[in-house]
């Protein structure tokens, strides 16, 4: 995983990265067709993860993870 900046690597875990439980209730709130995966090793562990907008869990996600992704594009 390559990060814009040192400072960002720094924050970033695998378990940020990690995807929404599936029994976790999310908002019905579609933020847009963005789609980002990120792909690589993380600190020696192993990270494939993909993120979207399409709920509110989502979202927040993708909002914590902003640093590495960056802004949506629509």
């Amino acid at each position: 995983v390559d990060c814009p900046g040192a400072a960002d690597c720094d924050v970033l875990s695998v378990d940020q990265l990690a995807p929404v439980p599936r029994t976790t209730v999310c908002t019905a709130i579609y933020g847009g067709p963005a789609v980002a995966r990120v792909k690589g090793t993380l600190r020696g562990e192993p990270v494939d993860a993909q993120f979207s907008l399409e709920d509110g869990c989502e979202i927040a996600r993708w909002e914590r993870n902003r640093e590495l992704l960056g802004a949506p594009q629509m």
